[in-house]
């Protein structure tokens, strides 16, 4: 009888540990899913954020160099379409030469006034106040060159192309100091929203 006991005993304490084997075989499991499930999760986040901050990095990148080209562009294009107006005054050309390179001065003066707030409007938004600032001296140093021109243009001499010229000097080197602020401050990726990607960090996603 005692031997029956001891048999059923053992077994019955078998039974238990093959049981605790199994259950802890099954959460071990569970949990090996649970924690593979989350690490792959992590790095797939991690992944996808960076690809998404990498593209949203470009793409302003991209936007800065598209507005650096426009601005500097217009500006050179007003500049060099007012020079030739001097310069045809200065050097007294024919008639129909003073014409058409006043007609195309007014051609340049009428884009540049058409694009001239969205132009500041970008600048802020992309570059900041600084640059904003240099643009708004330079749009009012247009205005007085324009003003100098017309008065030449009614006067028909070339008494005024001596400080028409000095003028244009003047604002060569305040169009080069706001081109290469914009050319450092992209080169640095100071611009738009980049310092704020690169500092924003998602579960330790930037590094």
């Amino acid at each position: 009888m005692a031997t029956a006991n001891s048999t059923g005993n053992d077994k019955g304490k078998q039974n238990r540990e093959f049981y605790e084997k199994v259950i802890l075989l099954i959460i071990g499991f569970v949990l090996t899913g649970v924690v593979g499930t989350f690490i792959s999760f992590y790095f797939q986040s991690k992944t996808n954020y960076n690809n998404y901050k990498l593209s949203m990095i470009e793409s302003e990148r991209k936007v800065a160099k598209e507005i650096f080209e426009d601005v500097t562009s217009g500006m050179d294009s007003r500049v060099y379409s007012a020079l030739l107006v001097n310069n045809s005054r200065l050097y007294n050309y024919k008639e129909e030469v003073k014409q058409k390179y006043w007609l195309e001065y007014v051609n340049e003066l009428g884009k540049w006034n058409n694009n001239i707030t969205k132009r500041k409007d970008l600048v802020r938004l992309y570059f900041y106040d600084t640059q904003k600032r240099k643009l708004d001296d330079i749009h009012n140093q247009f205005i007085d060159l324009n003003i100098l021109l017309k008065h030449q243009i009614l006067r028909n001499d070339t008494i005024g192309c001596g400080n028409i010229s000095l003028k244009m000097d003047r604002m060569n080197g305040a169009i080069s100091g706001l081109s290469h602020g914009m050319i450092v401050a992209i080169q640095n990726d100071a611009v738009g929203r980049i310092t704020t990607l690169k500092e924003f960090n998602f579960w330790g996603a930037l590094n």
